[in-house]
């Protein structure tokens, strides 16, 4: 059986500010080569604006670790180029469509098309703006429950959302792994993609988790709100990590985990 030890490459914190504390742990599991996740963190100079993303390269298309890196960064780039007065759901979208363009221009050809999915949380003091494209996931948990969390781009997904498929059932549809939206993995020419961009208000002592299918896959909601309660923030995401090895780690496996404090800045700091 593999371990966290193993093959682990980003650990620690990521920020750790008064209002909000952040850890990761991304694994390469225990069945790929290489681990094409990929995580950031990006403070923002008033530090009461803390951007995370997690980006899971489309290992079946090629270059998926190169996908991953260029989405991740782009994203941060157009987050902290955001325009005065800019509201976070228009910079997050503006965000997530600029990553697509940049990843086909740097890296798609007539022969291969490089992807990832994406998951973004712009978070503030009583406010977070969540974007994603893909099945990379967001969730809030409050009280010991997952109260709020994204919604795959996956064909079964869809199927699942109008009654065609259970849950169970479209675990086991052999298009699980589908997505309907991308950042890359078309040509050039394409169409731009298609964000979803949601906002949650936060109250102290929340819990965000972003992370890749290769943990949501193996660890169930009711355990990851478990977790995330009842474990310090430095150590969640490892906990987490774990699971999904002990289950198979049959992908690469990223959790990131954010505490917003109850002692936090007070006052409008959302936009």
């Amino acid at each position: 059986m593999c371990r966290a030890g193993d093959g682990t490459r980003a650990t620690d914190l990521g920020c750790d500010m008064s209002w909000i504390r952040v850890a990761a742990r991304s694994h390469v599991g225990c069945v790929r080569a290489i681990n094409e996740d990929v995580w950031r963190t990006s403070p923002l100079r008033d530090e009461l604006c803390v951007d995370i993303v997690v980006c899971d390269g489309m290992g079946g298309m090629g270059n998926g670790d190169e996908a991953a890196a260029v989405g991740a960064a782009a994203i941060l780039r157009s987050l902290r180029g955001a325009r005065a007065g800019e509201a976070d759901r228009a910079a997050m979208r503006r965000a997530l469509v600029t990553a697509d363009v940049t990843v086909r221009e740097a890296l798609c050809t007539h022969e291969r098309f490089p992807g990832c999915a994406a998951v973004v949380v712009r978070a503030r003091p009583e406010i977070v703006t969540v974007g994603w494209v893909g099945d990379c996931r967001a969730y809030l948990v409050r009280d010991g429950a997952v109260v709020a969390r994204t919604r795959d781009h996956r064909y079964t997904e869809d199927l699942v959302s109008v009654g065609e498929l259970t849950p169970e059932q479209a675990r086991a549809h052999p298009a699980y792994n589908v997505l309907t939206r991308a950042i890359g993995g078309r040509p050039v020419a394409a169409a731009p993609t298609s964000p979803s961009v949601v906002q949650w208000s936060v109250l102290g002592d929340d819990r965000l988790m972003l992370c890749s299918d290769g943990l949501w896959d193996l660890v169930e909601d009711d355990e990851i709100a478990q977790i995330l309660t009842e474990l310090p923030t430095s150590s969640a995401p490892e906990a987490l990590v774990d699971h999904a090895l002990s289950r198979g780690g049959h992908d690469n496996a990223t959790a990131v985990v954010a505490r917003l404090d109850a002692a936090r800045p007070t006052g409008d700091q959302t936009r």
